[in-house]
C-alpha cells in the first residue's frame, strides 16, 4: 500500500476528516475578510459552497444565495402545490424537478459548484429551473380550466341578475 498516496488515493485511504478542516479553512478566510471576501482565486478550498461563496465573496454572496434559495423554495411550494392540477404525464416530471432543486442546495454543502462560472449544475439548475415555472403556468391554466367547468362562470345562473339595473346597449 506505499504506493496508494503516489497514485492519487491517499486522501480516500485516509481517515482524517479532511472536509472539516476544508470547512473551517473557508469559514476562517470569510471571516477575515468579510466584507469583499479574499477572491475565488485565493479561497483555499471549494468543499462546500455556501462556504466558498462566503470565503470568496464576503456577505454580499451569502445574501445573494440566500435569495436564490428563497426564489427556489418558493417556486418550488408552488409547483409541489400545484402538482395535483397536472395532467398525469406532467406529474413525474415535477417530481424530478422538485428532486433537482433539493439536490442542487442539498450537494452544495458538499461541493463548490455552485460557485462555478461553468458547471453543467449550473446549467442544469436553469434550465430546470425555467421548466418549473413553465409547469405552475400549466397548473394554473388546468386549474382555472377545471375551476370554469365546476362553477361555471356565473352568466348562466338564473339565481343572478346581472345587469338587470343597465340601461339597454345602444343599436
Amino acid at each position: 500500500f506505499a504506493g496508494i498516496g503516489a497514485l492519487g488515493f491517499g486522501r480516500m485511504a485516509s481517515t482524517a476528516n479532511t472536509r472539516g478542516e476544508a470547512w473551517m479553512t473557508l469559514l476562517q478566510q470569510g471571516l477575515d475578510n468579510p466584507i469583499l471576501g479574499t477572491g475565488m482565486e485565493n479561497a483555499v478550498r471549494s468543499e462546500n459552497g455556501y462556504l466558498f461563496g462566503f470565503a470568496s465573496f464576503g456577505l454580499g454572496m451569502v445574501l445573494l444565495i440566500l435569495i436564490l434559495m428563497a426564489v427556489s423554495g418558493f417556486l418550488s411550494l408552488q409547483l409541489l402545490t400545484k402538482r395535483r392540477l397536472l395532467p398525469r404525464e406532467y406529474r413525474s416530471l415535477a417530481d424530478f424537478l422538485l428532486a433537482y432543486q433539493v439536490v442542487y442546495f442539498a450537494g452544495s454543502v458538499f461541493e463548490g459548484y455552485m460557485m462555478a462560472r461553468v458547471a453543467s449544475n449550473l446549467s442544469f439548475f436553469i434550465i430546470f429551473s425555467t421548466m418549473a415555472v413553465f409547469l405552475v403556468r400549466i397548473a394554473d391554466s388546468y386549474g382555472m380550466a377545471a375551476a370554469e367547468q365546476e362553477f361555471g362562470d356565473g352568466y348562466d345562473d338564473p339565481e343572478l341578475d346581472y345587469g338587470e339595473d343597465l340601461p339597454p346597449e345602444p343599436a
